[in-house]
């Protein structure tokens, strides 16, 4: 459901969740994923300097839980905030709940800056 600029998504304690993410550009993206404030590849703090996946052009990314060490991966999962992982971390209480998204064109430029700049020509 979207309210503003923001999606909520309403879930039951314990049912599995996936985050699918489509890039409809003719270009690839490169996208840093969150959960809980948690980076989905390495399970640290989350932060725009680390890499991410890299999307090709038209193409779908379907994340099902956090990258462990042996290549598996944890089950995103509604919780209670109680029982969720960012509550096992001190002072990260504030971002549980959160799905955060950041998109990068690979080259390091904006893509919808270049985007607009193609439509004005």
């Amino acid at each position: 459901m979207a309210v503003g600029r923001r999606w909520l998504i309403i879930g039951e304690k314990g049912e599995r969740y996936s985050i699918v993410v489509r890039n409809r550009n003719r270009f690839p993206v490169e996208v840093v994923l969150s959960v809980d404030g948690r980076d989905v590849l390495d399970g640290e703090r989350a932060s725009f300097r680390k890499r991410g996946y890299v999307i090709p052009a038209r193409s779908t990314l379907h994340v099902e839980g956090f990258q462990q060490n042996t290549g598996s991966r944890g089950a995103f999962r509604f919780r209670s905030v109680s029982d969720s992982y960012a509550n096992l971390k001190p002072g990260e209480r504030n971002e549980v709940g959160l799905i955060a998204i950041a998109f990068f064109h690979p080259r390091g430029t904006d893509p919808l800056e270049e985007s607009s700049q193609r439509r004005s020509r």
